[in-house]
């Protein structure tokens, strides 16, 4: 018994500690601490949890007049609910504001799109107090957000799922100003000890076992080649199915996903031809691309023209019935 509470005293102080970042151009730095350069475009699986359902995204492209690349955004899921930042669109920025993604039997599609009220403000002393946590509203049954207090350039905001115990919750911190996103970084679940995925790697405090790829039969193996995990971690990997391999991705059996990524889509679950799609993206993926589906959202409350049919629309906890 004396070993069991050590061991979880042991993960409970690490985990304390514990965060995994994408900074600047992105310089990473993984759960374990290990340091590396991720000098590509697109989307990537940042942290994939399966074991706490659980995922987060990063986005990155060309900054520093196209000499390197920058965080521009992150996706951020639980179960069927999704928050995000995106400022991926330099001519045409999505929102200022922080969206969320609920998919219910009867929250699909456009009226899925959520917007999530200001966040509140905690004192930096308080970020990781699970009394003051108490206080702050929760977002779509799953999400808090609260911004931390302080004067800078950036502002830094902090979002955490809910969680039956405040040490399963997974964090995600992040800077932001206009369309500069320069800091990324995650804490995960206490539970995902040795359970995370994503290009923040293996979190079992082994910094000789950090990225690592899937075979076609699901055993982990692990590489310092960083354009594998790179191919891997894509939000749409073609990883294994290039080589005529069957396919073994993070979202092979996944479809359903697509209702949270690409809200306004409407698709069979069923059919996989956006998988062969050649070059997939940030928008292929889509056939409607977020910055369009948020723009079909807001085109209820500036009065553009729409679709004639039953949309219920959550905006700062006010509902809005169209028809």
């Amino acid at each position: 018994m004396i070993k069991v509470l050590l061991f979880f005293y042991i993960i409970n102080f690490a985990k304390a500690n514990l965060e995994c970042f994408s900074h600047d151009d992105p310089h990473m730095k993984t759960f374990d601490g290990m340091l590396y350069e991720f000098q590509y475009p697109g989307d990537q699986f940042i942290l994939y949890d399966d074991f706490s359902g659980t995922r987060v995204t990063a986005s990155y492209q060309s900054c520093n007049y196209n000499k390197a690349f920058c965080n521009c955004a992150f996706y951020f899921k639980k179960g069927n609910r999704l928050v995000f930042v995106d400022f991926c669109s330099n001519s045409e920025p999505l929102s200022k504001l922080i969206y969320g993604v609920s998919v219910d039997n009867d929250s699909i599609g456009v009226h899925g799109i959520k917007e999530m009220p200001p966040c509140q403000t905690i004192s930096p002393l308080q970020e990781n107090n699970e009394s003051a946590w108490r206080n702050v509203t929760t977002f779509m049954d799953t999400f808090k957000c609260a911004r931390i207090q302080g004067s800078n350039y950036y502002d830094t905001y902090v979002i955490r799922t809910v969680e039956r115990y405040f040490s399963e919750s997974v964090k995600v911190k992040f800077q932001i100003n206009k369309l500069s996103m320069p800091t990324l970084k995650i804490s995960p679940s206490q539970s995902s000890y040795q359970n995370t995925g994503g290009i923040c790697g293996m979190w079992d405090n082994n910094k000789n076992q950090e990225l690592y790829v899937l075979d076609k039969n699901g055993i982990i193996q692990f590489t310092s080649d960083v354009t594998l995990a790179r191919d891997f971690w894509k939000l749409h990997s073609r990883y294994n199915k290039d080589v005529k391999i069957e396919k073994r991705c993070p979202e092979c059996n996944l479809m359903a996903e697509r209702a949270i990524y690409c809200p306004c889509d409407e698709f069979d679950m069923f059919d996989t031809t956006n998988y062969n799609i050649e070059y997939p993206n940030r928008t292929t993926y889509c056939k409607v691309p977020m910055f369009d589906c948020i723009k079909k959202y807001l085109s209820i409350f500036l009065g553009l023209p729409f679709q004639h049919k039953k949309i219920t629309i959550q905006h700062n906890f006010k509902t809005l019935s169209t028809k």
